[in-house]
């Protein structure tokens, strides 16, 4: 997703939409977004190797960043940050300083490490599920209560931080040892006694490290505040600045949920105010039905309402049916997923032909890792799609708490992705847009493919509309070079998209960085430069890169006859890779395969000239 100007805008649009649901379901007085300032702090200054392992952001989220901060301005949210503090320090002296003064703290993260700051008067809140967040819910996933979570961590390190902990202690281990004793020192105190065993030993050897540990997770609660308190109150904010600002971001539906005209469009008469972001409204415009109650006036925190009228309910279903996320099969009590058109695209003929094709594709694509169709045979009254529901997240979200998965994990992952499109390739469909958004990792660790608004069928034009000249169906970053030069896709071009996710798990970025974004010719396409995988993760074998070099080249007759040969070879060292001097140097460096071209060219007509010159003499 990119705004007119070719930027991403997919987190950022992500974020906007939390924003919205937060700022409207909000009923307290105060609110603040709090970011990290930068990458060093003072723990760096602790343990120079705290954080020292984690990769770049990938290339097409580092311009989101900024972007993410205009929108919390745009939203007149303030905004906090401290050079040379984290965030959650920030975080817990604030809900500090909220407790001195009486106020009750709800902090929207489901991060591990704020989990520490639970307790009377301090909650959390999962932001995408909107599950709360308390000492119960603590204690069942790490088996210790909020106030010990610093301890069972300074004994289980933390991988994602680099906190060394003690080897061999997990989460388990370290919960039984905090049961027991209660406290690290307490476990220290008591390891030269406990019966010989490696748990023993690695307690005595790195008792030092878990103290270190302890010194890194445990937040601190004395951060300056850079705004005080007061400044931190809701305010509304303004309709002509936040209306201009998602309209240059390419954000219709939002502007249309929140009430708002896009500039130069006729006025759109403000909703009435429901609390202090009242003009915060999901309902559209055109179709305003009943509000829904608001909050009763003896509730400190909510907004929660007991449903008693006819009018009070139409409310209630008037926001589900803007939302467009609300399914409930009233006949089976199945969760399922409902899917409605694109409130940016309902009016283009095109994509309602792709839509409405989804779930043809569905039914026809039969494998454990594509999305299954619900189906029934109930009269429709209105334009949607129903699938099971995935219990999970995507590939997207699972590489953000993944960002250095093991080789293994990586080929199992492929591999599914794989069977699925071989699903797609033998029904003779093109997938067309995979991407990690489009993968989803269910509970179990099985991947399924969905959205299949872009597949094009074999024989059946008319159900897949040709794209526009500059359309492309599928991502940039992850679409094959053919279809930017207007020629057929074949599976060939499906396992580009899964080579680039290999490549993008392996490593944390893309193979061709942001170059692929820009090319649209076939000469700008030759001039790509695919950087090593072995240049960001050299664990991993020679071979594998090569691999992934063959399956990513942009010219599809020069990638794998077939995704199962592609997946075999990420497995088999495959003998043309295994010693890196067998592939040809105009493939391993052209700059410099071209340099010793020129230089040997040179001396030939050199010697040529001198040789015409003593045969004259």
């Amino acid at each position: 997703m990119t705004r007119p100007d070719g930027t991403p805008v997919n987190a950022v649009f992500g974020f906007t939409n939390m924003l919205v649901r937060l700022l409207k379901d909000h009923a307290g007085n105060h609110f603040a977004v709090i970011f990290d300032a930068g990458r060093l702090t003072f723990r760096n200054r602790l343990y120079d190797g705290y954080k020292a392992q984690r990769p770049e952001p990938p290339e097409e989220l580092r311009p989101q960043f900024a972007v993410v901060r205009d929108a919390t301005a745009a939203f007149g949210v303030p905004t906090i940050e401290l050079a040379d503090w984290e965030a959650d320090d920030l975080i817990a002296s604030y809900a500090l300083a909220a407790e001195a003064v009486g106020w009750r703290t709800t902090i929207v993260s489901s991060d591990k490490d704020l989990m520490q700051l639970i307790r009377p008067g301090v909650s959390m809140l999962e932001p995408m599920k909107q599950k709360p967040i308390g000492p119960a819910e603590v204690m069942e996933k790490w088996g210790v209560p909020p106030g010990k979570l610093v301890e069972l961590q300074a004994l289980m390190g933390d991988a994602v931080d680099n906190v060394p902990g003690v080897p061999g202690i997990g989460p388990k281990t370290a919960a039984q040892l905090i049961g027991e004793f209660g406290d690290l020192e307490a476990v220290l105190a008591a390891a030269p006694a406990m019966k010989p065993s490696k748990k023993r030993d690695m307690l005595i050897a790195h008792a030092e490290a878990a103290r270190l540990s302890r010194r890194l997770v445990e937040l601190r609660d004395d951060a300056p505040l850079p705004l005080p308190l007061a400044e931190l109150v809701v305010r509304e904010p303004d309709r002509a600045q936040l209306a201009t600002w998602l309209h240059l971001q390419g954000f219709r539906s939002t502007l249309l949920r929140l009430g708002l005209e896009e500039p130069g469009a006729a006025p759109v008469p403000p909703p009435a105010a429901t609390g202090p972001q009242g003009a915060l409204d999901f309902a559209e415009p055109a179709a305003r039905q009943p509000p829904r109650p608001a909050p009763r006036s003896d509730q400190g925190y909510g907004p929660y309402a007991t449903v008693t009228t006819l009018a009070a309910l139409e409310g209630w279903l008037a926001e589900a049916t803007a939302a467009g996320v609300v399914a409930v099969d009233t006949e089976t009590d199945a969760l399922v997923a409902i899917k409605i058109p694109s409130i940016d695209l309902r009016d283009d003929p095109a994509y309602l032909k792709r839509f409405m094709m989804e779930e043809w594709v569905a039914r026809r694509v039969d494998s454990p890792h594509v999305l299954k169709p619900c189906l029934h045979a109930r009269k429709r009254n209105f334009l949607y799609v129903v699938t099971e529901y995935i219990d999970g997240q995507t590939l997207t979200q699972w590489m953000i708490d993944n960002p250095k998965p093991d080789l293994e994990t990586v080929r199992g992952i492929v591999e599914q992705i794989a069977r699925g499109l071989r699903a797609f390739h033998r029904k003779e469909m093109l997938h067309q847009d995979v991407r990690p958004d489009n993968i989803m990792i269910d509970r179990t660790g099985t991947a399924k493919i969905i959205d299949f608004g872009s597949t094009k069928i074999t024989g059946l034009a008319e159900t897949a509309p040709s794209a526009g000249p500059d359309e492309i169906l599928g991502t940039v970053q992850y679409t094959a070079p053919e279809y930017f030069l207007r020629e057929n896709g074949s599976p060939r071009s499906d396992m580009f998209s899964l080579g680039v996710i290999t490549y993008q798990m392996l490593t944390g970025k893309l193979p061709y960085g942001a170059q692929i974004a820009k090319a649209r010719t076939r000469s700008q396409f030759k001039k790509l430069k695919y950087r090593s995988a072995l240049d960001d993760n050299n664990e991993i074998p020679a071979w594998i890169d090569g691999t992934l070099r063959r399956a990513v080249h942009p010219d599809p007759y020069k990638r794998y006859e077939s995704l199962s040969e592609y997946t075999f070879d990420l497995r088999h060292p495959n003998a043309k890779y295994l010693n890196p001097s067998n592939t040809p140097l105009v493939e391993r460096n052209p700059p410099l395969f071209w340099k010793t071209a020129t230089v040997i060219l040179a001396i030939f007509v050199l010697a040529l000239l001198a040789s015409q010159h003593g045969f004259r003499h």
